[in-house]
């Protein structure tokens, strides 16, 4: 629990380096901010935040907005992959067929292909839309260190829990952890968290390495409850409460 502070402080980090790009004042950056964290709950993963957010600020300033936010979750995606990759390359408990190695061939080919397009469009909005002082490079690589530590404590949560509910330690143990991110982060999401799919390919993958099902189910709704639930519950009634204020 201790954690999830600051899991959330480097999203608010990110945050309000979007907001000095868009050169925004910060009078409504708390408030957007909690209802980010409402709607990315509510809409299918993290990347539904920008619907919250772009609500509070007016309509010809929302576009250039929702491009730096979700630069900001492609910061956040981006490292879940390269941590992903390092494990699949590390770990000894996969037996790499040569099935297995075409599949990691075309898995980073994927990649690559779409950071380039990523880089092409990004090129094409910055000429049209994205006329300001600072460089969209700059902006990312900020995000991109932030979105590295949020990913590490990520990893420290979910190693502790585990713990926790028994599972013995190893640096194996790390490595399935950040696979499993992998995984569930390029998976197609479902509202509420994606509680549904997060459960059953973490479950699966752990089930691989030989770890039981139980402690894994526990570890990940309590992930869920810490990270996003509880969080989102906050939000909502911080949102609540300044409506009331304000009325």
């Amino acid at each position: 629990m201790t954690l999830t502070p600051i899991n959330w402080y480097c999203e608010w980090k990110k945050w309000m380096l979007t907001i000095d790009e868009n050169e925004l004042p910060n009078k409504n950056a708390l408030p957007a901010f909690y209802a980010g964290m409402v709607s990315g709950f509510l809409t299918p993963a993290i990347p539904g935040n920008f619907l919250g957010r772009i609500f509070y600020y007016a309509k010809e300033k929302r576009l250039k907005l929702t491009t730096y936010i979700q630069i900001s979750n492609l910061s956040q995606l981006l490292s879940s992959i390269v941590f992903g990759l390092i494990a699949l390359c590390l770990i000894d408990g996969i037996k790499y067929t040569l099935k297995h190695q075409y599949l990691l061939i075309a898995f980073t080919s994927i990649i690559i292909v779409f950071l380039l397009i990523f880089k092409r469009t990004i090129s094409k909005l910055k000429s049209k839309y994205l006329k300001t002082k600072k460089s969209i490079p700059v902006f990312f690589g900020k995000t991109l260190l932030i979105s590295i530590l949020r990913h590490l404590v990520f990893t420290l949560q979910f190693l502790f829990i585990l713990i926790c509910f028994g599972i013995e330690f190893n640096q194996e143990l790390i490595f399935w952890i950040w696979i499993s991110y992998l995984a569930v982060t390029l998976t197609p999401s479902m509202i509420f968290g994606k509680i549904v799919i997060r459960d059953s390919i973490t479950i699966a993958i752990f089930q691989v390495a030989g770890y039981e099902a139980y402690p894994i189910l526990i570890s990940t709704v309590f992930i869920w409850a810490i990270n996003l639930l509880i969080p989102a519950l906050f939000a909502w009634k911080k949102i609540k409460i300044n409506s009331i204020q304000s009325a």
